[in-house]
């Protein structure tokens, strides 16, 4: 009789490991699975993508607050990849702009930009923005600037806090789009910020697209200290700030 006991133990020992060891298996495979999303953001040196660019600065004065609008086009190339000291390979990115096709491409900035498994990181001025949290999925948040958000940047020689209350938040993925008539079938739309009140409007979103990346771009970074928010839209009070939308016209 003990003998039994223990041999039914020893079974139900190995029928629980059997278990196990095939549940463990199933679960590497569906990781492998997993569609994580990494081909949204595409690194890969002789990358390039073409630009337009509007955007529109409101600049306080005496007076009244002066409103200048721009056009150019920008152009962003991977020249380059380094091994950073934490081991990650980031890639440089070549930002140059014109004002049409007619003139030679001018360089104006130097940016960088890596993957991790878990994130895509965007490096500007010395700052770096979490553009996504891998693996993709709808409404999945997170912190975009993982620095003070009271940083001031200058516009137009006012200083202005840009980031204040951004919080990303993925919109929808994997849905078809045309810009500029151009057509991309696997898109993803990210809420970069959306935060308002009667005196600071901060929202961003941004449009990117399986093997290709960043094609649409909207910022609206914009101040006021008029209150009337009860009896006039925010955009007709503004005082400082600028609104830009960015569009792709061309990749490779």
């Amino acid at each position: 009789f003990p003998f039994s006991i223990h041999m039914m133990r020893f079974w139900i020992l190995v029928l629980v490991a059997a278990a196990c060891f095939y549940a463990c298996d199933d679960d590497v495979v569906d990781k492998t699975e997993v569609d994580f999303g990494y081909d949204y953001f595409p690194l890969e040196i002789g990358k390039y993508i073409e630009y337009e660019v509007d955007s529109i600065i409101y600049d306080p004065q005496q007076g009244g607050t002066v409103v200048d609008s721009s056009y150019r086009l920008v152009r962003e190339e991977i020249t380059d990849s380094f091994i950073d000291a934490l081991g990650n390979e980031v890639f440089t990115i070549e930002r140059s702009e014109r004002i049409d096709s007619s003139q030679n491409w001018e360089l104006t900035d130097v940016y960088g930009a890596y993957n991790t498994e878990t994130q895509s990181i965007r490096k500007e001025e010395n700052l770096e923005f979490i553009k996504m949290i891998f693996p993709i999925r709808d409404r999945r948040d997170w912190d975009a600037i993982p620095f003070d958000e009271r940083l001031e940047v200058e516009i137009a020689g006012e200083t202005i806090e840009m980031f204040k209350n951004w919080e990303s938040e993925v919109e929808d993925v994997d849905l078809p789009e045309t810009i500029n008539g151009l057509s991309f079938e696997e898109v993803a739309t990210v809420t970069v910020a959306d935060d308002q009140n009667q005196i600071e409007y901060r929202y961003g979103l941004e449009k990117y697209a399986r093997g290709v990346g960043l094609i649409y771009r909207e910022l609206r970074i914009l101040d006021s200290q008029d209150t009337e928010a009860d009896t006039v839209a925010f955009i007709d009070r503004v005082e400082e700030g600028f609104i830009l939308e960015q569009r792709i016209i061309g990749h490779n």
